[in-house]
């Protein structure tokens, strides 16, 4: 099986190219530093392209991971070129905007799970780690692909929380804001420590 991670050369795309390429499935990342693909190609034993849409219509799943301040346009940029019953995910910290914009610009025979993998870039393997899965309807789960992803995570031992993208939005607002006003609080700390 074929999959592209557009976005593939840094960050939560690179571990999972990595993770990916160990179950031995092709994996193809696109970046946009040809320097940078092509080292992490040869360090993950995978390939690499600059072309996010040539990757996108040769394969069977297509995973966005670029900044959040990008994922539109790279949707966007994708939408018409995704192959026939195909899988696209994004693996965004938002769910709402991505889920909006695949459901209105991807054509019906391609199915699509917004996601958020709550794990971060040094990351080696699945197990224990939670996904977040946001789909937007019953059909969707009902379709070719979520049931697959659901098995592929389960026979991995990852804890799979299936919540709408409304509902994730709100809990990761909370979430991060309060994960911020601990690093603050620290601070704050730390520096009426040292006065």
């Amino acid at each position: 099986m074929k999959i592209g991670i557009i976005g593939g050369t840094r960050g939560l795309g690179k571990t999972l190219a990595s993770i990916l390429s160990k179950e031995e499935f092709d994996v193809t990342i696109t970046g946009r530093d040809t320097v940078t693909g092509n080292q992490v190609s040869e360090d993950l034993n995978v390939e690499y392209s600059n072309d996010n849409k040539k990757v996108a219509s040769s394969s069977d799943i297509i995973i966005i991971s670029v900044p959040i301040s990008t994922t539109s346009k790279v949707i966007k940029e994708i939408a018409k070129s995704v192959k026939p019953g195909s899988l696209v995910v994004d693996v965004t910290s938002v769910k709402v905007e991505p889920s909006n914009l695949m459901k209105t610009l991807l054509d019906d025979d391609v199915e699509f799970i917004p996601t958020h993998p709550v794990f971060g870039p040094r990351t080696t393997n699945l197990e224990g780690q939670v996904v977040v899965l946001t789909p937007i309807s019953q059909k969707q789960k009902e379709g070719k692909w979520y049931p697959k992803i659901l098995k592929f995570l389960n026979d991995r031992k990852v804890r799979i929380i299936e919540a709408s993208p409304e509902e994730h939005d709100d809990m990761m607002a909370v979430v991060q804001v309060l994960t911020h006003f601990s690093y603050i609080s620290t601070a704050s700390a730390i520096k009426k420590t040292w006065n």
